[in-house]
């Protein structure tokens, strides 16, 4: 229990304007008014969890990943995403694009179904190493009936020198986790939410324009209890679209 909970006061320290503009060295100030606020936000989101846990997962009709994938995911499968901050220290703000690979590279059958996927960063003409000290990000999800990570581990080049956040990247800080699609609203949309002007740009360069009418909104939020608004197209295996509130991520390619 005592692990959980200082687990749990270094996420909302990561969650906290200012946490990574200070630096990896230091320690959460309680007197932090951020910090207070997010603590209370997780505290929220980890009680709506138990009771989600404590009334079970619910009748579902079919899997909502087929419903938004049409298939579920095989070794190999891979996509690529652009990904950009959009704030910074709780100020609006533009990072350079940064862009990742993602790869499908174990899947488990079985009544409880999971998928390991691995996120590479893309050293690409236009793009920004975000972390090169990451060689790539591991997500686990289960797909039983919708999408819903389980575990994220960062895989180091060398080993994170011995700090209070070793083993924590600034990659945190984009939109790379898989949503929450197991129990969050999903709904049709009548338009593409509309991109700041820079990102359409480099949208329209990536060939990037899923269509409203084959597409599904979820809103769920984040571990801290912070909105997550997601485009899905169907047919795809990721999200066209990820927003969260420090980055905004869009689907570019498969197969690459």
């Amino acid at each position: 229990m005592m692990a959980a909970l200082i687990s749990l006061n270094w996420l909302v320290w990561l969650a906290t304007p200012m946490a990574w503009a200070s630096g990896h060295s230091g320690h959460p100030s309680p007197n932090n008014d951020a910090y207070l606020k997010n603590l209370q936000l997780a505290q929220a989101k980890v009680e709506r969890i138990q009771t989600q846990s404590r009334q079970g997962p619910g009748a579902l009709s079919a899997s909502r990943l087929a419903l938004l994938s049409g298939r579920y995911y095989q070794i190999g499968d891979s996509w690529t995403v652009a990904s950009w901050l959009t704030q910074k220290n709780g100020d609006p703000y533009l990072s350079e694009p940064s862009l990742f690979r993602y790869e499908v590279v174990d899947v488990k059958n079985g009544p409880n179904p999971e998928v390991r996927i691995q996120v590479t960063q893309v050293d690409a003409p236009g793009f920004t190493v975000v972390d090169p000290q990451v060689k790539s990000v591991d997500l686990r999800l289960q797909t039983a009936r919708g999408l819903k990570q389980i575990a994220k581990k960062y895989r180091f080049i060398e080993p994170p020198h011995s700090t209070s956040l070793a083993g924590v990247s600034s990659l945190e800080l984009y939109a790379l986790d898989a949503p929450d699609t197991l129990t969050a609203p999903i709904n049709s949309i009548e338009q593409i939410p509309e991109l700041p002007t820079q990102i359409q740009t480099a949208a329209a360069k990536l060939g990037w324009h899923p269509q409203p009418q084959f597409s599904k909104r979820i809103e769920s939020d984040d571990f801290f209890g912070r909105p997550v608004e997601t485009i899905w197209q169907k047919g795809d295996l990721w999200p066209a679209y990820l927003k969260t509130v420090n980055s905004v991520s869009l689907l570019t390619a498969f197969g690459q």
